[in-house]
């Protein structure tokens, strides 16, 4: 029982690989108009429909990371900058985080409004975001395709305002 809760903790705190199915979110915003809050709404409603572990760009995304706008374009996720093109990778159930994310105007319909191209796949549709090792992989006697996440969190420093937490949901 002790290892099974330390690897379910180990997990949560992004300091593990993660394999299974899920989804991947790949937002075009040349314009640089989608503001953090937006990728805030995101995380919330994949972490709704169940996701067990979530990505942004090269970051892994923790119960202690934050969100906020970079004055240079883009956002930052627990202070790495990030910049368009975006990608989120979700790993859980996908049809479930699918119609989550689907929702008549709920995340993807306000990111389209902003200004945003967004297209919402299974792995295996679109490349790995080239700057992280996100790995795709087919499992042995399972034809669904696979994330697994092996980005490490980064520290989280301290920051002074202006950012969006996320909440330890």
């Amino acid at each position: 029982e002790a290892k099974t809760r330390l690897g379910v903790l180990q997990v949560l705190a992004g300091t593990t690989p993660v394999q299974g199915p899920g989804v991947s979110l790949f937002i075009r915003d040349p314009e640089r108009l989608i503001p953090a809050s937006m990728f805030v709404d995101a995380i919330q409603e994949l972490r709704d429909a169940g996701a067990e572990a979530i990505q942004v760009g090269p970051v892994r995304v923790v119960a202690n990371s934050w969100f906020d706008d970079n004055p240079a374009g883009g956002i930052n996720v627990s202070g790495v900058s990030v910049k368009p093109p975006y990608s989120i990778i979700a790993v859980g159930d996908a049809a479930t985080m699918r119609t989550a994310l689907g929702i008549p105007n709920g995340v993807i319909d306000s990111m389209k409004a902003a200004g945003a191209s967004v297209r919402l796949t299974r792995p295996g549709r679109w490349p790995s975001p080239r700057w992280c090792l996100a790995n795709h992989a087919h499992p042995a006697g399972n034809a669904s395709p696979q994330w697994s996440m092996m980005c490490l969190s980064r520290p989280h420093p301290r920051h002074s305002g202006g950012h969006h937490e996320l909440d330890s949901r």
